[in-house]
């Protein structure tokens, strides 16, 4: 990895955490102190990237001591060790990944046909996958790195009222994007795409659908600069009861439209 890149992967996750002390102080109960997640998935790896972005970590995924983030155990916001955070950032998926959540690893044929499908499978279906297996690199972030005490769509309102988080927001993922330079951006769910259209000035703004199924996925108007951007009606991580089959055909479906390569 270039210096450059390297020394920007630091500062990015050197400023989160100062965020996430400033955002302690203001609600140190709602603000779990435990590891900002800032990605999931190898930014590394020659291979073009997919971002598939959310709202925040949820909380069962960041218990102290979790060994989905190693980083956890012995945790202290005042002594962290950067380099230990950008490792399990990327060796998420090599790990102990939340599967009932992203979905399993394809190359793992157990119990795959009888399993509900997840987001994995519609990335398979797009060439892509967070465990690397396929043409395309995945990487998972949320739009507000940290983990809170509370859902966020129960607090979202509270927390876009702390003078300075949009703003950051705004900042971090824009920056975020720029590190990892996607292809395609993928927005995992309607109450998502309208967070990060509030919070990310990109001009996201939906401007066409392709109806597949039960499901719209929404192309956006980014800025020039920016990759494509489409927004998924239905989050394929919380509330997704179609099978496996069923959204790696709506991912094929997709990339055929989209006319993605």
């Amino acid at each position: 990895m270039a210096v450059a890149k390297k020394t920007e992967i630091q500062r990015i996750i050197t400023d989160a955490v100062e965020e996430l002390k400033r955002l302690r102080k203001v609600n140190e109960k709602e603000f779990r102190d435990v590891p900002p997640v800032l990605w999931f998935g190898d930014i590394g790896s020659p291979k073009p990237k997919v971002l598939v972005i959310s709202a925040n970590p949820s909380r069962p995924d960041q218990p102290v001591g979790n060994p989905r983030i190693p980083s956890a155990t012995g945790w202290n916001l005042e002594k962290v060790d950067i380099d230990r955070l950008e490792n399990d950032y990327n060796r998420y998926f090599f790990n102990n990944p939340a599967t009932k959540w992203f979905g399993a690893n394809p190359a793992d044929k157990s119990k795959k046909e009888d399993r509900q499908g997840r987001i994995e499978d519609f990335l398979n279906g797009m060439d892509a996958s967070f465990y690397g297996d396929f043409a395309y690199q995945a990487i998972h972030i949320d739009i507000l790195p940290f983990s809170t005490e509370t859902s966020f769509t129960q607090i979202d309102s509270e927390i876009m009222a702390i003078d300075g988080v949009p703003q950051w927001i705004d900042t971090h993922v824009q920056e975020l994007i720029r590190l990892i330079e996607p292809k395609l951006i993928i927005i995992n769910g309607t109450s998502n795409f309208n967070y990060f259209n509030l919070c990310v000035n990109v001009g996201a703004q939906p401007y066409r659908a392709i109806q597949c199924d039960k499901t719209s996925i929404w192309h956006a108007n980014p800025q020039p600069d920016m990759p494509p951007i489409i927004g998924i009606s239905m989050n394929m991580g919380s509330y997704c009861f179609n099978r496996r089959e069923e959204l790696v055909n709506l991912g094929k479906e997709v990339k055929k439209q989209l006319k993605f390569k």
